[in-house]
Formats: C-alpha cells, structure tokens, sequence
C-alpha cells in the first residue's frame, strides 16, 4: 500500500484488509526498493517509524472501537472528519443521503456516540480529524 496517510489507523486497516506492506509518500525512495524486495520474499514490510506508532497505538480504544466499523462506515467517517457534509459525501459515494444518513447513526452506535462532537474527539484521537481542519462545522451540521 502506498498512501499520503501515516497515521496508524491507516496502516492498521490496510494490513489487516491483506496489504503485505505499507509505505506513505514522504518516505524515503530506497523503502520502496526494500519494500518491494521483502514483499517478493513473503515477508510484510513496515518502515520502522510506522511500526513503532503502530505498536504505540494498538491498544487505543478507539482503535479497537474502528475496528468494528465495516469499510464503507470507516470511509464516512474518515470524509466527515474531513470536514464534508452529508449531501457532499453522498455525492462523492453515488449513494443516497439517507443511506449516508444510516450509516452515519451506525457509526455513532458502534462507536458508542451521542453525539457529533463525541463522534469528533474519536476522529481526533485516531487521527482520522485535525484540530485545524473545517471538521467541527461539518459533524456539528450534520448532528441534525
């Protein structure tokens, strides 16, 4: 997996959906060579760096409550953390906005949220929000 995402919960999806490695765009370009050199002799490959923050982390409760999400719901949160609003995420997703809507309230029950700035300090503490993205606007409109 190559992505922009260091954050550990990124990483920790994209091993347990099968990625045999992982690596993001700021690293180096000789990762990308011992990556692909371990992945060709069955091995996974982490840089270093990832893996620690990844050890750090594994025992976070959020994590573990990400975890139950199913991989559209993780997408949606993920979009709202980015600060996007119902209609907008809908539109990127070709669904409904009631489907968005559902899966929304999914989320908040299995992350155990009344509300959305529960919903916010959860995407905060797994890194999937910044406290200087627009995300606060856009799960407060769409608390509704």
């Amino acid at each position: 997996m190559f992505s922009m995402h260091e954050d550990p919960v990124f990483v920790a999806r994209a091993l347990d959906g099968g990625a045999m490695g992982y690596l993001t765009k700021a690293s180096a370009p000789d990762l990308m060579v011992r990556a692909v050199q371990a992945i060709a002799a069955g091995h996974r490959f982490v840089p270093v760096e990832l893996a620690r923050t990844l050890r750090d982390r594994e025992f976070c409760a959020e994590r573990q409550n990400l975890d139950a999400l199913t991989d559209r719901e993780f997408e949606i949160l993920r979009l709202l953390a980015a600060g996007h609003r119902l209609t907008t995420i809908a539109t990127l997703l070709c669904v409904s906005g009631k489907t968005v809507a559902n899966h929304q309230t999914n989320i908040r029950q299995k992350l155990g949220c009344d509300n959305a700035m529960q919903l916010l300090r959860i995407a905060l503490g797994c890194g999937l929000a910044s406290t200087r993205s627009p995300s606060i606007t856009a799960l407060a409109e769409s608390h509704g």
